[in-house]
């Protein structure tokens, strides 16, 4: 179970994904990330949106 806060940010990075903006959407998943680290669910989400952006850091 991930915090309100998190929460909050990762579905703000999910909507900021939707909507093309996928350098938002990571700043967003990965504040998510750092209120609930090793939540498998957003590591996959940041993922996929550096997938998006050509990058692999």
């Amino acid at each position: 179970m991930i915090g309100l806060a998190a929460s909050r940010a990762w579905r703000c990075g999910e909507r900021l994904a939707a909507a093309g903006d996928h350098e938002g959407a990571l700043a967003a998943l990965r504040e998510a990330a750092s209120l609930a680290p090793g939540d498998p669910r957003i590591r996959l989400q940041e993922a996929l949106a550096l997938g998006e952006l050509g990058r692999y850091d």
